[in-house]
């Protein structure tokens, strides 16, 4: 009997994060899952149409799609220009909103300062405005709101996959998760 591993593709320019938003949510060298990903989209001109063409090939094999983008990075038109190109099954497409612990005024500690939760409130309600799919905020570095994420690959995954990739998660506890919680439930904010 075969089993199924779930395939996630990984979209995104080069620098946002995608090698260790894989990482930190299946762990280093995942083995449960098989991870599609085309490195160096967006660095050289030149070079794209071929690396669009193998996204193209691959994504429709996948059973979940994470397009990973960075938070301070405030234009989207390349990331729109590839959303038009490749056209992914917008079904099974989810943004992650990678380094928010980077967004301004750059005070974290721990977890999101009140002005940077605002901030990050406005980058994640500007993004799913313009974006095609679920949005959810994160920091693969500091393990914060992991979980929200992996919940949104999952409502967004095959469903002949969504126990497979459940298996396969492998999150480190989000030390921020309960003080965050407390802080945007006392503010009424809900990111």
């Amino acid at each position: 009997m075969s089993v199924h591993l779930p395939t996630i593709g990984v979209v995104g320019v080069s620098g946002v994060g995608k090698s260790s938003t894989v990482s930190a949510l299946f762990g280093a060298s995942p083995t449960a899952l098989t991870v599609q990903t085309v490195p160096g989209l967006g660095e050289d001109f030149r070079r794209d149409p071929g690396l669009l063409r193998e996204y193209a090939a691959r994504l429709p094999l996948c059973d979940v799609i994470l397009w990973v983008q960075d938070a301070r990075a405030r234009g989207l038109a390349l990331d729109q220009s590839y959303l038009e190109t490749l056209r992914p099954p917008r079904d099974r497409l989810v943004f992650g909103v990678n380094q928010v612990d980077l967004i301004a005024p750059g005070d974290w500690a721990g977890g999101p300062s009140p002005e940077q939760a605002q901030h990050l409130l406005e980058v994640l309600e500007e993004r799913k405005a313009r974006l095609p799919g679920p949005v959810v905020g994160y920091s693969a570095l500091r393990a914060y709101r992991l979980q929200e994420l992996f919940t949104a690959l999952a409502g967004a995954c095959r469903p002949s996959a969504v126990a497979a990739l459940r298996a396969a998660k492998s999150l480190r506890p989000d030390p921020a998760d309960r003080r965050e919680r407390l802080y945007l439930r006392l503010e009424g904010v809900h990111p």
